[in-house]
């Protein structure tokens, strides 16, 4: 016959394993969605620095076209 302790020791084992599973799960989940947030920024930033490189592109422009339009003043 089974000890009166033995069927809240099943039980605490299997809660045990199923924190575990769980934690493990848990764990993996947010590595995903780091890896995606963490691309995802990394695209934006790419982003950022082509829209200031046109930026920077047209500032350089306007300011020659203002030069030589002085110029012909």
């Amino acid at each position: 016959m089974m000890e009166a302790w033995a069927p809240l020791a099943i039980f605490a084992l299997v809660m045990g394993v199923l924190m575990i599973a769980l934690a493990r799960y848990q764990s993996a989940r947010y590595q995903v969605y780091l890896q995606q947030h963490s691309d995802t920024t990394k695209a934006m930033l790419e982003e950022q620095r082509r829209t200031q490189e046109v930026i920077t592109r047209q500032t350089l422009a306007l300011e020659r076209i203002a030069d030589a339009l002085e110029k012909r003043a």
